[in-house]
């Protein structure tokens, strides 16, 4: 079932990703790429970490690098591994691939986290896994299969600059306590499509 979510204008991934995630209806939800990177044959991955037991499942590139069926330019892998090397050093966060597309949550941790979440560009990633472990939340990351599907343009320099800006705010926003007040977003309305029933995901 199916309930199609307007945002009201282009804010970015992050906060289309936040505004689909809090209108969600299940138990468990899940967000993918729409490129289908990582087959959504690949879910299941996902939703055995959750029923073992963690709250957030995140898929990766890289835990296996093996799986990946077609691998990004050489300069797009120096960008993504700078980019995951910084965000151990400012942030802490561990995790060989922050950035894959690909993660599932149970409806607690969501709930808790999303509506925290005030990065809506490339870096909500980093952001919504700085503030799991902020608030004790189990994150598994899973191995799964991945291809490079060309169309999204990175400039190394400019993108670069502002996701290193992005990770500062983060650490900034925690220094200053944001995070640990009211959430700063609620769900936006959702507009059915005229003529359908109402669905839920």
């Amino acid at each position: 079932m199916v309930r199609l979510v307007e945002n009201p204008s282009n804010r970015g991934k992050g906060y289309a990703v936040r505004n689909g995630m809090l209108n969600a209806r299940g138990e468990v939800i899940v967000f993918s790429d729409a490129d289908l990177s990582s087959p959504i044959e690949e879910m299941p991955k996902l939703l055995a970490a959750l029923a073992s037991g963690a709250d957030i499942a995140i898929g990766s590139r890289w835990l296996r690098a093996e799986l990946q069926t077609q691998r990004q330019s050489l300069h797009r892998q120096l960008f993504g591994r700078i980019f995951n090397g910084l965000n151990r050093i400012i942030l802490g966060l561990r995790f060989k691939d922050t950035q894959c597309g690909f993660k599932a949550f149970t409806r607690r941790a969501a709930q808790m986290i999303l509506p925290l979440q005030r990065i809506e560009r490339w870096g909500f990633d980093p952001e919504i896994l700085f503030l799991a472990r902020k608030f004790g939340l189990r994150v598994e990351e899973v191995p799964v299969r991945w291809g490079h599907v060309g169309g999204t343009r990175i400039n190394p320099l400019l993108d670069g600059a502002r996701m290193f800006q992005e990770m500062l705010r983060i650490r900034l926003n925690d220094i200053e306590g944001k995070y640990d007040g009211a959430p700063v977003m609620a769900a936006q309305p959702v507009k059915t499509v005229p003529g359908r029933p109402t669905t839920r995901l």
